[in-house]
């Protein structure tokens, strides 16, 4: 309605809105892709808090994408409210599923010029984890703890240092 002209209390009024009301609805639709709009239809029933957190979901998932494969295996008489829910749905669950793996992490063994390994390295959402095994490489762990916090706090203030030269 606006990028056709109307004024924005007659926006208000055929909408039975208030200018919040509107401006709230506006920032959904700026976030929606159009051609995702277009694929579900107007899906009547379903309100600006669902439709926003579809929106939400773009930052995780890509929404286009996956609304073409879900719609695909639809009959062409479902109901567009019926779409957003599919398509919903399906948006999260992937949404949900990159949240897993990237909690999940992923666990490097870190290996010497001879290809022997040294330790593990795994990093996830929350932690990262240097781990050494002592049976693998007794020397090493020894020589580690006795050196680990005070290379720690000098990898921290390396870290700090170079940080604070680049901005």
């Amino acid at each position: 309605m606006q990028e056709a002209g109307y004024k924005p209390g007659v926006i208000q009024d055929a909408l039975g809105l208030t200018r919040q009301g509107v401006s709230n609805h506006r920032v959904v639709i700026e976030q929606l892709p159009d051609e995702l709009v277009r694929l579900i239809g107007p899906a009547h029933g379903v309100g600006r808090r669902q439709w926003g957190d579809l929106a939400a979901l773009s930052e995780k998932v890509p929404l286009v994408d996956i609304a073409r494969e879900t719609l695909a295996s639809l009959p062409d008489t479902t109901p567009s409210s019926d779409k957003f829910q599919a398509v919903y749905v399906a948006c999260s669950s992937k949404a949900r599923g990159a949240a897993d793996q990237s909690a999940r992490g992923q666990t490097t063994v870190v290996k010497d010029n001879s290809g022997s390994p040294v330790g593990t390295l795994s990093v996830d959402g929350k932690s990262i984890a240097i781990k050494i095994t002592r049976k693998d490489n007794p020397e090493f762990g020894q020589w580690l703890e006795e050196r680990a916090e005070t290379t720690l706090r000098q990898l921290f203030e390396q870290w700090q240092n170079e940080r604070g030269s680049g901005s």
